[in-house]
């Protein structure tokens, strides 16, 4: 069963503290200045790799989308890290 759709705002603050839930890791672990865009990039294909794995291995997707939130974060992450693009329209 899925969930109840989140506002865009919501979304962010489950984003935010994700991002701080990052940040209070042991430094060897979350030292941001010794991430590169290529090695936050394979950590985000891990972290897909487990939200895919949550989804197949457990009824409903609660589990997926507790992965997803931490796909997202270290998106955001990695845009801290090494600046964020805007949209060209």
């Amino acid at each position: 069963m899925d969930a109840p759709k989140s506002t865009q705002k919501q979304v962010f603050e489950a984003i935010a503290g994700e991002r701080r839930f990052q940040d209070m890791l042991p430094k060897s672990r979350a030292a941001q200045e010794a991430f590169s865009v290529a090695s936050e990039l394979v950590a985000m294909d891990e972290l897909m790799a487990r939200a895919k794995k949550a989804y197949c291995d457990n009824a409903g997707n609660v589990e997926a989308r507790d992965v997803v939130r931490q796909i997202a974060a270290t998106a955001v992450r990695s845009m801290e890290n090494h600046g964020a693009i805007e949209r060209a329209w």
